[in-house]
């Protein structure tokens, strides 16, 4: 079977569309066998991201090549499983790239709060820092933590967020990744 892979750039850039014929008449063509799958290219970091969040036995995560943070190599991961899982995963690589653009060192001060890493977790409610005293460090980090690229303990906090506050925490969910998901996509759900 041939396999549908788009390209992955560091930066702002999550997916290229503009593949060519090859990827129009594998990727895009409702009867082509490829029509199952939804392939996203993404920066390594979210990528990781992706395979700790779910936990749901059939959502398969397959990794055809990762890369770190620093390289500009394509990653590619194909995801299968059901709809309502691949929906959940959309929204959450939208909101992530409009939050930080994919990059974990990301630092935005913002309303007298500073938010941190690949999920912009503030400093006054989720972690602490030098800054604000005292904090609720409802997570119980150092910021600083957020801003590695091991994303365990970035994934725990926003599991924790999300449970507490819902996706909407993330302002940029609700007016930009709440619908319309199909440009993350590399074909149709």
């Amino acid at each position: 079977m041939v396999d549908c892979l788009g390209q992955c750039f560091q930066g702002p850039r999550l997916w290229l569309r503009e593949a060519g014929a090859w990827f129009s008449g594998h990727c895009m063509d409702p009867k082509s066998e490829l029509r199952s799958k939804v392939v996203i290219a993404m920066n390594g970091s979210v990528l990781v991201m992706l395979l700790n969040w779910t936990e749901d036995e059939e959502m398969r995560v397959v990794v055809e090549r990762r890369a770190s943070r620093t390289t500009t190599s394509p990653v590619v991961c194909q995801i299968r499983g059901p709809k309502s899982q691949l929906v959940f995963l959309l929204k959450w690589i939208c909101t992530i790239f409009h939050s930080s653009g994919y990059d974990t060192q990301t630092i935005v001060k913002n309303n007298g709060k500073t938010e941190y890493g690949l999920f912009q977790i503030n400093n006054k409610m989720w972690c602490r820092d030098n800054q604000i005293l005292p904090s609720r460090n409802i997570c119980g980090i150092s910021c600083n933590k957020f801003l590695d690229d091991d994303l365990t303990d970035d994934v725990m906090c926003a599991k924790k967020i999300l449970d507490s506050e819902g996706i909407d925490y993330w302002l940029a969910h609700k007016p930009l990744c709440s619908e319309k998901l199909e440009q993350w996509l590399c074909e149709e759900l």
